[in-house]
């Protein structure tokens, strides 16, 4: 069956087979039935889980960037690793967000990036101590990089 535009039934109404009211009620019943067609184009429905493929992903992420950051702290430099994962995690996310619309993978990159965030700011706050003895520019510092983060 072919869809009714507003052009047919204005072509209805002028030829006599149906009368304005009849139109107005064909168009009102049309809108409780099908209310996601008023909805803007750019608007689609919220997914949390498309298939078995964003769990394989978001494994793989996570093998990649847990044998990247052992690797790279253990065999080429201390400190290195948490900047090559801050980075590696802006790049998946960003790729799985945008680009391939997936959102585990995107959950996934997200956690990664605050994990190796606070991992590179945790020696920047090395000797404060959070009970109350810290110093003020650390707690600062601290306190305004977690805000970022949010």
């Amino acid at each position: 069956m072919t869809r009714l535009t507003q052009r047919d039934l204005d072509e209805a109404v002028e030829s006599g087979l149906i009368s304005a009211d009849q139109r107005r009620g064909l168009i009102d019943l049309a809108a409780r039935h099908h209310p996601a067609e008023g909805a803007p184009i750019d608007d689609e429905p919220f997914e949390l889980f498309q298939g078995f493929a964003e769990i394989f992903i978001s494994l793989g992420l996570v093998i990649l960037m847990a044998g990247v950051g052992g690797l790279l702290e253990t065999l080429v430099a201390k400190g290195l690793a948490p900047f090559s994962l801050l980075l590696i995690s802006i790049v998946a996310g960003h790729y799985y967000a945008r680009h391939r619309r997936m959102t585990l993978p995107s959950i996934t990159a997200l956690i990664g990036l605050t994990i190796s965030f606070v991992w590179f700011v945790a020696p920047l706050a090395d000797g404060a101590a959070f009970a109350g003895g810290a110093a003020p520019a650390q707690l600062l510092f601290i306190s305004l990089a977690t805000f970022a983060m949010l």
